[in-house]
């Protein structure tokens, strides 16, 4: 431990404890979630399976699009503004998500998803 950084106190690790918590479960509700509403995604927008299937490929078009810039965030960016640029991508996708948007936002929105949760992994 460097002799001018200030000791952890227990409340500090416990709180950085909690929020990997909520953020690792949060990610995995997040991608959970998607499988098992198919169906309803499917009836509620009357598109056919192929279609729907679109919400997978901009999830992972944008975990590869953060995997790339992760690296450059980190560079210019210190770890906290990463992680609340990851917390604003997830909120930006989930907000929209939430408010039954047409098909095409619904699909960007889990663009955004995908970003936050490749930059929190």
């Amino acid at each position: 431990m460097a002799a001018n950084r200030p000791q952890e106190t227990n409340g500090i690790r416990l709180c950085r404890l909690v929020f990997s918590f909520f953020v690792y479960a949060q990610a995995g509700m997040s991608d959970g979630s998607l499988g098992a509403q198919l169906d309803s995604i499917q009836s509620h927008y009357d598109l056919t399976f192929s279609v729907v299937s679109l919400i997978f490929l901009a999830n992972a078009a944008g975990w590869l699009l953060a995997s790339f810039l992760n690296i450059y965030l980190l560079h210019y960016l210190d770890l906290w503004r990463t992680l609340i640029l990851a917390s604003i991508s997830n909120i930006i996708g989930s907000a929209i998500i939430v408010s039954a948007p047409p098909f095409p936002v619904f699909v960007i929105a889990l663009f955004f998803i995908g970003i936050g949760a490749c930059i929190y992994r």
